[in-house]
Parts: C-alpha cells; sequence; structure tokens
C-alpha cells in the first residue's frame, strides 16, 4: 500500500508483471528497465495504491531525486500486508528488510550530513 501525500507521476510499474516469479532480496529484480514497456501511474495527494508487492515497480530515480528543488521534498508513506508467518509475507518482509539496508548504506551519510547542515 502506498499512500501519497502529494500530485505525482514517478511511481512506473509492468502491467501484470507480477504473474511471474521474482525475488524479493534486491531492487534490480523489482524495477522496470525497459522505457517502452513502462507505464506510469499519476497520483494526488490523498490517493492510496494497493499493488502486488511482486508487481514491477519503481518510483523516482536516484537522478530524479537529486534533482528535487529543495522545499518540494517527496514524501511517501508505504507499507506491505501479509498474513502472519506465510512464506510470501516473509519474503516480503526480508526483501524490504534488505533493500532498506542498501538504501540506508547509500544514502544515509548524505542524509546525515544534510540534517547537521555539512556541504
Amino acid at each position: 500500500m502506498l499512500l501519497y501525500l502529494q500530485d505525482g507521476k514517478s511511481l512506473k510499474l509492468l502491467p501484470g508483471s507480477h504473474l511471474a516469479p521474482v525475488s524479493l532480496s534486491q531492487d534490480r529484480d523489482v524495477a522496470p528497465t525497459d522505457p517502452q514497456r513502462a507505464k506510469s501511474a499519476k497520483v494526488r495527494a490523498g490517493d492510496v495504491v494497493l499493488m502486488d508487492i511482486r508487481l514491477v515497480h519503481r518510483g523516482s530515480t536516484e537522478q530524479e531525486m537529486a534533482n528535487v528543488p529543495s522545499g518540494a521534498e517527496k514524501i511517501l508513506v508505504s507499507t506491505v500486508f501479509g498474513r502472519r508467518g506465510a512464506p510470501m509475507a516473509s519474503a516480503m518482509r526480508d526483501g524490504n528488510a534488505l533493500r532498506m539496508k542498501d538504501w540506508d548504506k547509500r544514502h544515509l551519510n548524505v542524509t546525515q550530513q544534510a540534517a547537521v547542515g555539512v556541504q
């Protein structure tokens, strides 16, 4: 479930891609790589998007995030629901933890520097 707090069009997805097996342990297997096949989902502030986590999708690219003007930061609330103890729910939880750890490794130092005003 994705809850958008502002208008946007960065969500890209491949319709029907959730029907094929996909690893949830890393982003490179679940992000669309062919811009010709990817569809853009336009959302408005307050929209909720419910999707199968196996759907190949992505939000803003690293380059797009780097070019967001100050004061126009992007905000997204995301959570995943699954039956406790179910293999799919465990794969979602574990995969999300691995992807967040990777993201933190790449960005946390930059985020910490920005928080204390280091340029």
